[in-house]
């Protein structure tokens, strides 16, 4: 079972929720989503237990999805990592990509 849960912009209003579900796991917010965030006057910080962290190479950006999402797929990727999405578009993609992924809620 994958130790890492990557949490996607659509999903975070639902953060709360995703930190009961998966409390015995890491759970990563990419540095795209973070800021995206910040932007809407979401701060993922100001829960105990999230990670932000970037992809590690330079980020590729997906057809059809924007900087974020796609950011978070290939973190996604990198960490063997279930990715948790809101947004069908996302979803697919994801499933395309084979990377293991929850529609939430």
């Amino acid at each position: 079972m994958a130790e890492f849960v990557v949490i996607t912009f659509s999903s975070l209003k639902y953060l709360q929720d995703i930190l009961e579900k998966y409390k015995d796991k890491k759970l990563v917010v990419t540095l795209l989503t973070y800021a995206k965030a910040l932007k809407s006057n979401i701060n993922p910080l100001t829960f105990e237990n999230i990670w932000v962290r970037a992809y590690s190479h330079k980020p590729v950006k997906i057809s059809g999805l924007d900087e974020a999402d796609s950011e978070s797929l290939l973190v996604a990727q990198e960490l063997s990592a279930i990715l948790i999405a809101s947004d069908e578009k996302v979803e697919k993609v994801a499933k395309e990509m084979n990377i293991n992924v929850v529609h939430f809620p």
